[in-house]
């Protein structure tokens, strides 16, 4: 308790030397100070406000800096200009002495360190404040690395992110902005866990792994799971450069082809795969032996469900149609919409958005720039965005400023027209279709197997005297042709079921009309007349005379 008020005083008095002595004397914090700097005049507000805050995050070092970081890739949480600001946060801290980090290693694996590596370099290669990282061999003589956690990091992320609840806390109660203090805290204790737990981290790489395991031009370390711990990570060694330093000798490396395969493998990550990594500045990229690209830090990993591929696919096509009206729809469709969303503000905003965007011609435009400004516009209109869809902006943000920064003449929009178009036929054809026929088709069965029991659970409780009814006599009537108009329905229900799962079986079976087996055809069509029977009598449902219920109007 103790050291909590003592941080929380350091934090208050960083936080004084760099000029937000207003806040804290505002915030009610002035009694962390010394005696002379209570007495020192509030002032006003920096108007560098961004850059102190930054200058205080580094200074405090650990889960703020990290909170920097963290709200740096959220524009939905935070205006543009601090995230712009806090994504120059530098995570540097003096290493951990080897000792201390055999002992965390052997501690963490229950086991001493030469039962896994041959040997381990004392020097690391990088040290941060959650984790240092350094080169190791295995038994085998193959080449790591091996990421080890800082033995006091969770503690002291608890600690401070207390701290940081007890001021979001103060500061909710004097600010009015779209998303409050005690959000930005919940949201990064959440982020947090994740990060402190490297199985977490170990698992996105997996994915990633297997899914380019045989790619020609992309290559993911290999996890090596005996030696990984919620506190230690190791992977493979990567050979290669790092992109800064191909930026720093470019006449050296074909640009234009590392460009083209850093936007190939983001699309193939994000709408294929439906899991990207979210930070591919230059300095998480390689460049390997065959200009391959090897990517690094898996720790901020965004992911994305059939549905919002679909959208997002739509969303970044409207844009380069120019189509505003779409795009407000979209925004609409996947984002929550809250009870004081101002919806007509939003459209007002997404026509000024685009027309600014498209005053200047289609090659100079920064097309994922846009697709950000909508998502922070939604939010700041009270329409909350997904979380995959802001990191998603970001992404895309950062993979076109890297193609930027290697080929000054990249044209990302022009690059990216055909993978879209190609996309978008592909969700539009009929075996996808079919497909989510099939799929829906499956759930419905399911739904329907359940009914029986559900109704005996019914009959059960109305025997036990659980249920009071009341019924006249019309009402018996009704309900027998009720049942028997139900029973009717399930049925046609069922059937219709049967046969598209049917049709999808038999989809490839001979012979072929087009691209489709005959049959396939002819049980589609069945289903399809069954379906429209079905409709008509749903929709007569409520109107006079068809349903006994109404009376004719006279």
């Amino acid at each position: 308790m103790n050291n909590s008020w003592k941080r929380a005083g350091h934090v208050v008095n960083v936080l004084f030397k760099h000029g937000l002595g207003y806040f804290v004397h505002q915030l009610g914090l002035k009694w962390h100070l010394p005696f002379i700097k209570k007495l020192a005049p509030t002032g006003k507000p920096p108007k560098d406000l961004p850059v102190q805050l930054r200058k205080s995050m580094e200074e405090l070092g650990g889960a703020y800096l990290k909170l920097g970081q963290f709200l740096a890739l959220r524009p939905d949480l935070l205006p543009s200009e601090y995230c712009d600001e806090f994504k120059k946060l530098l995570d540097k801290v003096p290493p951990m002495p080897f000792s201390k980090v055999q002992h965390a290693i052997e501690t963490s694996l229950k086991a001493p360190a030469k039962a896994f590596f041959k040997e381990i370099e004392p020097k690391p290669l990088g040290s941060a404040s959650i984790a240092q990282v350094h080169l190791a061999r295995l038994k085998n003589n193959k080449k790591v690395v091996v990421k080890v956690q800082r033995p006091e990091a969770k503690e002291r992320f608890a600690a401070d992110i207390q701290i940081m609840y007890y001021l979001a806390r103060k500061l909710e109660k004097r600010i009015n902005h779209a998303i409050s203090p005690l959000t930005i805290v919940k949201e990064f204790e959440r982020y947090t866990k994740q990060e402190l737990n490297f199985v977490f981290e170990a698992r996105n790489i997996d994915r990633f792994e297997k899914y380019f395991k045989k790619s020609k031009t992309v290559v993911i370390p290999e996890v090596y799971w005996p030696a990984t711990t919620n506190q230690v990570l190791t992977m493979d060694y990567l050979e290669g450069k790092p992109l800064t330093e191909v930026l720093a000798r470019p006449e050296h490396y074909p640009r234009k082809l590392l460009s083209h395969r850093v936007v190939d493998t983001a699309f193939e990550q994000i709408y294929k795969l439906g899991l990207f990594h979210a930070d591919l500045h230059p300095g998480n990229i390689l460049v390997l032996p065959g200009n391959k690209i090897g990517l690094l830090d898996f720790g901020i990993v965004g992911s994305l469900n059939e549905e919002l591929i679909k959208q997002a696919v739509a969303l970044y096509a409207a844009l380069v149609n120019k189509d505003a009206a779409t795009v407000t729809k979209l925004l609409l469709k996947v984002g929550t919409p809250q009870s004081d969303a101002d919806i007509d503000d939003l459209k007002l905003d997404v026509e000024r958005i685009v027309n600014e965007w498209y005053g200047t011609t289609l090659g100079q435009t920064r097309v994922t720039n846009m697709m950000q400004a909508l998502f922070e516009s939604a939010v700041n209109h009270r329409v909350r965005m997904p979380v995959s869809l802001i990191l998603l902006g970001k992404a895309l943000v950062t993979v076109e400023g890297t193609c930027l920064a290697l080929n000054p003449e990249f044209n990302f929009v022009a690059y990216s027209q055909p993978k879209i178009t190609q996309l978008l036929k592909a969700h539009k054809q009929p075996k996808a279709v079919l497909n989510k026929f099939t799929k829906l088709s499956k759930q419905y069965a399911e739904l329907l197997s359940e009914l029986p029991e559900q109704t005996s659970a019914v009959i059960e409780r109305v025997k036990r005297g659980n249920i009071d009814l009341t019924i006249k006599e019309t009402d018996v009537k009704h309900l027998g042709m009720d049942l028997n108009r139900s029973s009717n329905r399930l049925s046609y229900a069922l059937i219709i079921a049967a046969l598209l799962i049917t049709g999808a079986i038999l989809i490839d079976v001979p012979p072929k009309l087009g691209a489709y087996s005959v049959f396939t055809v002819i049980v589609l069509f069945f289903a399809a007349c069954l379906l429209l029977t079905l409709l008509v009598s749903v929709w007569r449902e409520g109107i006079a005379p068809y349903d006994l219920h109404k009376e004719p109007k006279r």
